[in-house]
């Protein structure tokens, strides 16, 4: 006869929530307005000349970024930004000398989050006076009752301005004391001298000059 011994197990079912936890999203950074760098500083450019500043935008979002120059206003056609380059340039025109002064120019960054970044800075026109060249003799001897013509000698002018053509702004000029008038200017580089009617030698002075604008 086979003999068995028999035990009674007993299983307890139970049942678990578990809830999956998942790590916080990073906190998105928040937007920054773009800007220059480096900032735009003062600047000089001569008339006639170009003025060229190149930009590097930037912007920790990366986004479209607007650029517009806001100032001076009403904006003149010479004064440009390329967005190409990301250049701010101006070129003032050689025979415009109300050009010549101070600008004070903005630029207005504007990115896609509405955020905006204004730079002043200023520019400066200038002009330069033309000078002759060679200089004009300071003394020259003549026999009295003679007469002669002085023919004014050339100049040099940096921004390019001339005595004739399209850029013509120069033009010759003589100051003569009212009494002197044996000396007279004519137009454009001549001075007449024709002292026949002098009673007496001596030393006269007139002055000659040679002005753009």
């Amino acid at each position: 006869m086979l003999e068995k011994t028999s035990k009674n197990l007993r299983i307890k079912l139970c049942r678990e929530d578990r809830v999956l936890q998942t790590a916080p999203a990073p906190a998105t950074p928040p937007n920054t307005a773009p800007y220059l760098s480096p900032a735009p500083t003062p600047a000089t450019v001569l008339i006639g000349a170009t003025l060229s500043i190149p930009f590097t935008i930037k912007d920790e979002k990366v986004s479209t970024v607007n650029v517009a120059i806001t100032a001076p206003t009403p904006l003149p056609a010479w004064i440009k930004y390329t967005a190409a380059t990301t250049t701010f340039s101006m070129t003032p025109p050689l025979t415009d000398f109300t050009t010549v002064k101070v600008w004070n120019c903005k630029v207005t960054l504007t990115d896609a989050g509405g955020l905006k970044k204004d730079h002043l800075f200023d520019v400066t026109v200038k002009n330069t006076a033309p000078y002759f060249n060679p200089d004009p003799p300071l003394t020259m001897t003549m026999a009295w009752k003679t007469s002669t013509t002085l023919t004014l000698p050339g100049f040099k002018d940096n921004e390019g301005h001339t005595d004739t053509g399209a850029s013509k702004t120069v033009v010759y000029g003589a100051t003569v004391n009212a009494a002197n008038t044996f000396i007279k200017f004519k137009s454009p580089n001549l001075v007449d001298l024709n002292p026949s009617a002098v009673t007496e030698c001596g030393k006269f002075t007139f002055s000659v000059t040679v002005t753009d604008g």
